[in-house]
């Protein structure tokens, strides 16, 4: 339980950077959800390929329920705050400086 903390914490370090920093906000909640969750993924595949090799996050795999879960190291949970602090830069260098608009017509 105190991995998915980690995660939607590191989510939430980054969601909220890249509010204050691109100066944008978003007007409908479901896309604030989807963004967040986007940079939820983003953060926890960022650190799990990074750390995994070095021995500091592992995935344990339950075989009689079929549930992966990632154990957190404590080094890990430093990298994904960092992670978190550069993702959020980065991300908002993009939502300020890229404008992504989609549009739905009839035919």
């Amino acid at each position: 339980m105190f991995n998915y903390v980690i995660m939607a914490g590191s989510g939430a370090i980054t969601y909220l950077l890249v509010q204050k920093c691109s100066g944008k906000c978003v007007e409908r909640w479901h896309d604030a959800c989807i963004e967040f969750f986007m940079y939820v993924m983003t953060d926890m595949l960022t650190v799990y390929f990074c750390m995994s090799p070095l021995g500091r996050v592992t995935r344990v795999d339950d075989m009689t329920g079929g549930v992966s879960e990632l154990q957190y190291g404590n080094m890990s949970i430093l990298f994904s705050i960092v992670i978190a602090v550069v993702w959020g830069i980065v991300f908002s260098f993009l939502k300020k400086k890229v404008d992504v608009k989609t549009e739905i017509s009839e035919k």
